[in-house]
Parts: structure tokens; sequence; C-alpha cells
């Protein structure tokens, strides 16, 4: 039996994306509710259009932009979303 899986391949998060509305938490649970099966997180990096002072000390601007993968990461485990 064929199965087809439902992603969203291309998805900001407001943690790191000045142009994204909606955190990764939010994402999460919003696909989830609209029968994705996946999403691939792809925030912009520091050189685009993120949302995260270029000022601060690299460390701290690494965990800022994984930030957005991590909830939806942590929500998705939570809900079945991968």
């Amino acid at each position: 039996m064929k199965r087809t899986y439902k992603y969203e391949t291309h998805m900001h998060t407001s943690e790191a994306s000045a142009c994204a509305k909606c955190s990764g938490y939010e994402m999460a649970t919003k696909y989830k509710e609209m029968g994705y099966d996946g999403i691939i997180i792809t925030d912009h990096f520091f050189n685009g259009n993120t949302c995260i002072p270029r000022n601060m000390p690299w460390e701290e601007r690494i965990e800022r932009f994984s930030q957005g993968y991590e909830n939806a990461l942590e929500q998705g485990a939570k809900i079945g979303l991968k």
C-alpha cells in the first residue's frame, strides 16, 4: 500500500526570521491541525532577513537562531509532527 506524506518544506519562525509572524511552537501546532506529517524550518541566517541582533556574541546568536527549530521540535514530539 502506497502512503503519501504531507510536509511543509520552507517555513520561517519568528524567533529568527524577521518575515515570520509565528513561533516554532505555534507553527508546529498549526501545521499538525492542518493535517501535515512534518515541517522543515528554513529560518534566515545572519546575512539574510534575520531578527537576531548582529552585535550579539556568536554563541548567543547561534542559540537564538536555533530557538525556533528547538521550539518546533519539542512541540512536534508532543503532538506527533516530524
